[in-house]
């Protein structure tokens, strides 16, 4: 993917052999293309433009802009609605079909065998897949995992289910050492994942990235 804002010269390529970061000390700068971004994601419109070989694609549905990381709290109802579907369409697909419906006819055996304790008639609704895939209340589990294993699980969630994507990392090294980055960088690089990061100051530079600075006096440095 490919990412342009017209008051920045550079072409941003996820398909490069590294990572690209965007380095932007001029806060004004800085404030008008993650507000641009933003704008996108929601549907607005912006100036700021991303493609995938020669095509526009719109912001709302390929970006993800990911700019809290403590606590990271990224895992949006959307995505855990998605994981609701997958768990449901999976247990109705033929791997596990007659072992999904063996386990509903059984529920419903128990529930209507426990209601015998009751006086009168007790009915219940159908027993399905689907409701019992909610009533797990299922969560992806993020205690005791460091904050790259985080993003690295959330990036291939992502685009498991639901599709490619360009993470937009914002200030992530802020809060995560160059270690940290080096290994996360690593490892977004060898699956394949399409990531911008955008940082607000210069910071020692990563054998795995690609640096453009725009200085406070808006000059770009390459």
């Amino acid at each position: 993917m490919k990412l342009t804002y017209p008051a920045i010269s550079r072409v941003f390529d996820t398909e490069d052999e590294k990572i690209n970061t965007l380095v932007i000390e001029h806060p004004r700068l800085l404030a008008a293309l993650l507000t641009d971004l933003t704008t996108q994601i929601a549907g607005g419109e912006g100036r700021c433009v991303v493609s995938q070989e020669n095509k526009v694609l719109p912001i709302a549905k390929t970006v993800e802009l990911l700019d809290r990381f403590i606590p990271f709290e990224a895992y949006s109802r959307s995505l855990l609605q998605k994981i609701n579907a997958f768990l449901e369409e999976t247990a109705l697909g033929e791997t596990y079909y007659a072992k999904t419906a063996a386990l509903l006819g059984e529920w419903e055996r128990l529930l209507s065998e426990i209601a015998l304790e009751l006086p009168g008639e007790i009915a219940f609704s159908k027993i399905t897949a689907e409701s019992l895939v909610k009533a797990a209340g299922a969560e992806v589990q993020i205690d005791g995992t460091s904050l790259p294993e985080m993003l690295l699980d959330y990036m291939e969630l992502v685009t498991t289910l639901e599709r490619e994507k360009l993470f937009v990392l914002v200030d992530l090294r802020r809060v995560c050492d160059d270690e940290e980055t080096k290994l996360l960088l690593d490892s977004a690089l060898s699956h394949g994942y399409h990531i911008l990061m955008i940082e607000s100051s210069d910071r020692p530079r990563l054998p795995n990235e690609r640096r453009w600075i725009v200085d406070r006096d808006l000059c770009e440095i390459g």
